[in-house]
């Protein structure tokens, strides 16, 4: 059986200040946690570091990324739902219609794997707009987890960590529009923003 996360107050407590500067200050304070937490000062990459930090990937690597991508594609591609519309004796018409958020964005620790099997069921489910959020530690992005991203069409990437992407992601700041949904997992500290 799993157990709940319990509620720890004093991680609620820094969570909520987070928050609030995020909230109050914008990507000004998203540039002050990443300089304090991942010695980056660059909230959104550039197209350029993305491709060096793929560039930098071996072929068995790159490889190993995209068989996982056509096996997790295939899995959650057998789960998509079919749109029903039915008609009875009567003249009644019933519809169970299936219809994508209109954003999200994935919470992706450096892991490719949680890049994949977040990013997928989203572009198979017709999201419109999918974020991936990773942190680039000391500016460098994780190639595995960029490479991930191309594979699954994703446009926009922010390189955020911790309850501040979170708070980004909820709520928008100029840089960063507020998204619908956010997956992923995370610490205690991001699993507290997202359920404050």
């Amino acid at each position: 059986i799993l157990k709940r996360r319990k509620i720890d107050t004093k991680v609620d407590k820094i969570v909520k200040k987070i928050i609030n500067n995020v909230k109050k200050n914008g990507d000004s304070a998203l540039v002050y946690y990443e300089k304090r937490f991942n010695d980056n000062s660059k909230i959104i990459p550039s197209k350029k570091s993305i491709d060096k930090a793929i560039r930098i990937l071996t072929a068995a690597e790159k490889k190993a990324i995209f068989d996982s991508y056509k096996r997790i594609y295939k899995w959650h591609s057998l789960q998509l739902r079919k749109n029903i519309i039915y008609k009875d004796n009567f003249g009644n018409k019933f519809s169970y219609i299936t219809k994508p958020l209109n954003s999200c964005a994935v919470y992706c620790p450096n892991l490719p794997s949680t890049a994949l099997m977040n990013c997928i069921p989203a572009q198979l489910a017709g999201v419109k707009r999918i974020v991936l959020c990773t942190p680039a530690i000391k500016g460098q992005l994780n190639g595995a987890v960029m490479y991930a991203a191309k594979l699954c069409n994703v446009k926009e990437i922010v390189n955020l960590s911790g309850a501040s992407a979170i708070a980004a992601l909820g709520y928008g700041t100029k840089k960063i529009k507020p998204v619908d949904i956010i997956t992923g997992p995370g610490s205690n500290y991001v699993a507290a923003a997202k359920r404050i």
